[in-house]
């Protein structure tokens, strides 16, 4: 079955900005992507906001670079729930998928039920109020799901998204420094798989100097 390929592996951030304005541009007024989510003024947004933190980076300052780290993380996810309801929409048909801008991701042997990732491990980050994740990659995996808990990791209601990636890592950000979190991650396939969440994981949140 044809799907949309994110495609952003080693691109820079600044290539990352030119897919975003081209899928801006081949969607805006595409009958076959009536309602586009995340919507193209989202897109725009998350664009605008790399756009910006690219040039302000250029000097090198640390603050200004993780700043940008950070704003290439949120176009990146855009990016991929836009490649999920590409694949979803044009449901295997490739024009449909070539027309929204994206390319069309290769297929492999067919691939099953997909295990949980494994080998979950948090680290404190570098700078205050974010943490580091990272996993073994799942074979078959297109997409991995974040999700984290700031309470009782045993009560189901309190895990919440927050993150999307093709990447087998994740850094958190904007949380509360020197307090404890769980992250937990579930991978998605080819044919709507959805794998089981991993165990969770506990990081302890960079305090403030």
């Amino acid at each position: 079955m044809k799907t949309a390929r994110a495609g952003l592996t080693g691109l820079r951030p600044t290539d990352k900005v030119a897919k975003a304005l081209l899928l801006d541009m081949k969607m805006t007024g595409n009958a076959n992507f009536p309602t586009p989510s995340p919507t193209l003024a989202e897109l725009l947004a998350g664009r605008g906001s790399l756009e910006v933190a690219i040039a302000e980076a250029m000097g090198g300052d640390h603050e200004k670079v993780f700043l940008r780290n950070k704003a290439e993380a949120e176009l990146d996810k855009l990016i991929v729930r836009l490649a999920m309801y590409v694949s979803q929409v044009a449901n295997g048909d490739a024009a449909i998928i070539l027309s929204s801008g994206f390319e069309l991701r290769k297929e492999g042997d067919p691939i099953g039920p997909l295990p949980a990732p494994s080998d979950l491990r948090g680290s404190t980050g570098e700078l205050p109020g974010t943490t580091h994740l990272r996993w073994k990659p799942v074979h078959g995996a297109y997409y991995y799901q974040v999700y984290m808990s700031t309470t009782d990791p045993n009560d189901g209601a309190s895990w919440v998204l927050v993150g999307m990636t093709s990447k087998a890592s994740f850094d958190g950000t904007e949380l509360e420094p020197a307090t404890h979190v769980w992250y937990r991650v579930e991978c998605l396939g080819a044919a709507g798989y959805v794998s089981s969440v991993s165990d969770p994981a506990k990081v302890f949140v960079a305090p403030k100097p």
